[in-house]
């Protein structure tokens, strides 16, 4: 089975009649009975409270998966532009300060949201700690926003389920319809013969499209300047609108079709429910051995109740050096570097005497029971904590494995792939910053295991 979800960005708080855009796709997606994720923008709920669409509000409430689509989307500063010079920590608890009036709103006017969706290009690293504070546990991001590369399964990375799903239709979508229907069709009818069983992807829509000609916040704050009064974004003519929504239930049905090629149709929290509890996780000594030889520092499915990420893999290490007869160790959460940036290991690590390594091993141990988190450099020797683990790698199992290669950054898109160009940025607007931040929690990326729906 293949699994398909649908998106909603309920985002423009500006222009009234793309209430009406959401109407018509709530009507649409009800009708040909296709599950959908509802992620809602703080300044949009209010805005529906002010122009009494009380029954939209009730009819979002009323469905499975409702999200939280920022607080006010692309007013500057975004979400990138507050954060993007900010120490990590002070930048989870700014988020945190921003983004909880949105919530608040959402959650007074709708219900409490399951999900979090970054608005357009503010993919934050700091999300990945913040959001189980606001309340939400999973990221529904996707492949062209994300800062981690096309991955058709979710991955834990920091505190949350995460999600870079691919995105079939072309963009962008609903302002291309009609005209763009049947190149629209042909991507998503090609999807099944691209993603592997059990894999998964995203159809990405804003209703707004459905009735405006242009995309309301690049109107309102494109190139990183706010226009001031705000302005509604231009408007579809009647017949337009009803050619685009013509459009877009011929695309249903089109969606509807796949059901019969193997693709299941689920919102987020039931795809996320099809995901198998994180902990408790057991590594043994031999399935350490063998990952180590095999990818090196990455996300791993060798335990049996369990899958690692490259921090626990470190763990383990250290477990098993300072336990040399255990066979099996239960691992527990795992914190990335409080500060780390990625380097080149030196091989100088490899004559290391065994006990050198111990003391490493000791070191963070003691480090994770205080904090959680693993150092970045074990401080006795000055040593990059990967430089550590070949050389415990070595000291444990004989073989060769230093310098181990770190292949959980291959999961951190390279900068010239972000979407830095997303037109509410200002020109130039690079925040690499936020890049090498992501690149330090990918530390803590690891797979998931499916199990059979609840």
């Amino acid at each position: 089975m293949r699994y398909g979800l649908i998106r909603l960005d309920i985002e423009d708080y500006v222009t009234p009649e793309s209430d009406d855009g959401l109407a018509v796709m709530l009507d649409q997606l009800d009708h040909h009975r296709l599950p959908a994720s509802f992620g809602v923008v703080g300044e949009k709920a209010e805005a529906l409270s002010r122009h009494g669409r009380q029954d939209l509000l009730r009819r979002l409430a009323a469905k499975s998966a409702l999200g939280f689509h920022s607080h006010s989307h692309s007013r500057h500063p975004t979400l990138a532009e507050d954060l993007a010079e900010r120490g990590y920590a002070d930048s989870v608890d700014r988020f945190i300060a921003r983004e909880r009036p949105g919530v608040e709103s959402v959650s007074r006017l709708i219900r409490p949201p399951d999900y979090f969706t970054q608005p357009g290009g503010n993919w934050v690293p700091s999300a990945l700690d913040a959001l189980p504070r606001l309340g939400m546990s999973i990221m529904f991001s996707e492949s062209w926003n994300s800062y981690l590369v096309e991955l058709t399964e979710p991955v834990w990375c920091g505190q949350v389920l995460h999600f870079s799903l691919p995105v079939p239709q072309p963009a962008p979508f609903l302002l291309g319809l009609p005209q763009s229907l049947e190149q629209a069709i042909a991507r998503l009818e090609s999807v099944p013969a691209r993603i592997a069983d059990g894999g998964a992807f995203t159809i990405m829509t804003h209703p707004t499209e459905l009735v405006t000609s242009q995309f309301w916040d690049v109107v309102n704050f494109g190139g990183g300047k706010t226009r001031r009064p705000l302005t509604p974004a231009p408007l579809r003519s009647r017949n337009q609108r009803e050619r685009a929504a013509a459009a877009l239930d011929t695309y249903w049905q089109a969606a509807r079709r796949l059901g019969k090629r193997g693709v299941q149709w689920v919102d987020i929290l039931t795809l996320a429910e099809h995901v198998a509890p994180r902990w408790p996780v057991e590594v043994r000594r031999g399935q350490l051995a063998t990952a180590l030889a095999e990818s090196g520092l990455g996300p791993s499915r060798r335990a049996e109740t369990g899958t690692l990420s490259a921090a626990q893999l470190i763990w383990a290490l250290a477990y098993f050096t300072r336990h040399p007869q255990a066979d099996a160790a239960i691992v527990p959460r795992v914190g990335p570097p409080a500060a780390w940036v990625a380097g080149q290991p030196t091989a100088a690590t490899a004559t290391l005497r065994s006990a050198r390594v111990e003391a490493g091993a000791e070191a963070i141990l003691s480090q994770v029971a205080r904090e959680g988190v693993l150092p970045g450099a074990w401080p006795a020797e000055g040593t990059p904590i990967e430089d550590w683990a070949g050389a415990a790698g070595q000291h444990l199992f004989g073989a060769r494995q230093e310098p181990l290669p770190l292949t959980f950054l291959s999961y951190v898109k390279d900068p010239s792939r972000l979407h830095w160009d997303w037109p509410v940025f200002a020109p130039g607007f690079q925040p690499y910053r936020l890049w090498e931040e992501t690149r330090r929690l990918a530390w803590t990326l690891a797979p998931v295991r499916w199990q059979a729906m609840p």
